[in-house]
């Protein structure tokens, strides 16, 4: 579940990008493998409800406290339920995922407690704003936490965790918002992009400071590629879409110009790297993830992607083909073709599915399979699907 020359193993921050990426990339078998992940990462729970990864204890013991956040956070367990329906696994382990949540404590205003225990790690590289990330991460978490317990029937747990989550948020914000962006007292490092990032997808930071926080992230760049996958998300989540992508292009261009084939550890390899420098780290495939989900706008409405949505922001881009791959063969295939006053869409929604289109709003018209429509959402049911659209 990671890179093959040097980290055959299960670190769970790296696991919890890629488990969402295997959604728009492989078949269902892959999905096996994130679930044995699961398992194995809960059933080495210790007796102090801590969890750590790599598992099965080999040659390494230490909780990175933040990854383990990330596990079962929204973006871990949850994303797992949301694209396969596997129900039954979340039944499994959400008992050791309540203990080991309520292990993590905080303060009388709500703000996380640090937790100093193994490695606290919160990305590679430099300026790194460690009090808001283990508050971030921790209302990630919450988030995931409270999801799970709704699907579970455990009224009690959820509501602890949304009201939990709520002051933590709060408060946050209150104590950490410069004007501009956030930053903790004390802090003595350059402005943290990935906690900026967070603050957005975690919805720390008021809609109506995006325009605010916008300029910040074409100003610093310190996210190492697997933390880069959560600021260009936070663009996204914003609006921002063609933000996204140029970022996008000028973090990953020496990548992308390479004779290699692969993704790096971090933004150059061997001594210019981090960690060791790997040249093939599947952690840094955020960008796969944000191109399906956000720009052609595909994203899993209804577990196991029975109601899905296709919502696409090309931004600059004329021209988009992508195939997302589901359970028994089958395959949601989306193309778009836009020109200066118009374009084309083509939709294949699989058997025992349903797709909730939204139009792209720089088109006025738009017919489909041959009809003139008025509304810019519709829900189609399984089939062919051709869109003929433009300005006027």
């Amino acid at each position: 579940m990671d890179c093959p020359d040097r980290e055959r193993a299960q670190w769970w921050g790296d696991v919890v990008n890629e488990l969402g990426e295997a959604f728009y990339a492989l078949d269902e078998k892959a999905h096996l493998l994130t679930r044995k992940g699961i398992h194995e990462l809960m059933g080495w729970q210790r007796a102090d409800s801590t969890i750590f990864a790599p598992v099965p204890a080999g040659n390494y013991k230490d909780e990175l406290p933040m990854q383990m956040l990330a596990s079962v956070s929204h973006y871990g367990f949850w994303t797992y339920y949301m694209g396969t329906g596997d129900q039954q696994t979340i039944a499994d382990v959400l008992p050791r995922v309540k203990k080991y949540i309520h292990v993590w404590k905080t303060d009388a205003q709500g703000l996380v407690i640090p937790r100093s225990d193994g490695w606290t790690w919160g990305d590679w590289g430099e300026n790194k704003d460690m009090t808001l990330l283990f508050n971030l991460w921790y209302a990630i978490a919450l988030k995931g936490y409270e999801e799970m317990n709704q699907l579970a029937g455990e009224a009690e747990e959820a509501a602890w965790a949304r009201t939990t989550a709520d002051k933590l948020r709060k408060e946050f914000h209150r104590t950490f918002w410069n004007g501009k962006y956030y930053v903790s007292p004390g802090y003595q490092g350059k402005p943290d992009d990935r906690a900026q990032a967070l603050a957005v997808v975690s919805g720390v930071l008021p809609k109506e400071l995006y325009p605010v926080i916008r300029p910040f992230f074409s100003t610093w760049y310190h996210a190492s590629p697997y933390m880069e996958k959560y600021v260009l998300e936070a663009l996204c989540t914003m609006g921002y879409y063609q933000d996204a992508l140029n970022r996008m292009k000028l973090r990953y261009s020496a990548m992308i110009e390479s004779p290699l084939t692969t993704l790096w550890e971090g933004w150059g390899i061997g001594s210019e790297g981090f960690g060791g420098g790997t040249y093939n780290h599947a952690w840094s495939g955020g960008p796969l993830t944000i191109l399906s989900q956000y720009i052609a706008g595909i994203e899993t409405l209804e577990p196991a992607f029975r109601t899905f949505r296709v919502a696409p922001h090309p931004a600059h881009l004329n021209f988009i083909r992508t195939q997302v791959p589901l359970s028994g063969g089958r395959r949601i295939v989306f193309e778009m073709d836009k020109s200066a006053h118009g374009g084309t869409m083509y939709l294949r929604v699989p058997e025992g599915t349903s797709a909730q289109v939204v139009l792209p709003a720089e088109f006025q018209r738009w017919s489909v399979n041959g009809e003139l429509k008025n509304e810019r959402q519709l829900t189609l049911a399984a089939g062919e699907w051709h869109f003929e659209m433009s300005e006027k």
